[in-house]
């Protein structure tokens, strides 16, 4: 039986959760040498940030994340692009799964289009907030340096 693709991923979070921490870990970033529990926290938290956005339209659990995470890579010296890929990271995770759950007709193929849209729409929202409070705080910290 089929079931909404929402509902599939939330059922799969886990599994998403582990792969795309397995990814980072095994990335060519400073991603590679963080622990796999600190790694599994965040995308976790992304992750239910990012369903949140998509079911509910509540961004606000996604803009405390975005904040907390360019706090925590910034101090630990990790540059703009690493954790944009980060981001994208779940876009492919999330898409490959759908597909395979189509595959499967683990997924109803009727909102899947829908449901893609929303995941390519979140994390290019995440991206640039991210981008913005990332440079804003790079901007902010070289002033304080300058003066």
């Amino acid at each position: 039986m089929s079931v909404h693709p929402l509902e599939y991923l939330e059922s799969i979070s886990h599994t998403i959760v582990k792969d795309w921490a397995y990814q980072l870990s095994h990335s060519n970033s400073l991603y590679s040498g963080r622990p796999i529990p600190e790694l599994e926290a965040t995308t976790r938290e992304c992750l239910d940030a990012y369903l949140v956005a998509i079911k509910e339209e509540d961004f606000e659990p996604l803009n405390d994340f975005i904040a907390s995470i360019a706090a925590l890579r910034g101090s630990m010296s990790f540059s703009e692009h690493e954790v944009v890929d980060a981001f994208r990271v779940f876009r492919k995770i999330a898409l490959d799964y759908l597909l395979a759950g189509l595959v499967t007709d683990e997924v109803d193929i009727d909102p899947v289009s829908d449901v893609i849209d929303a995941i390519c729409q979140v994390v290019d929202y995440t991206i640039m907030r991210f981008s913005e409070i990332y440079y804003t705080a790079r901007a902010n910290q070289a002033s304080k340096t300058a003066g």
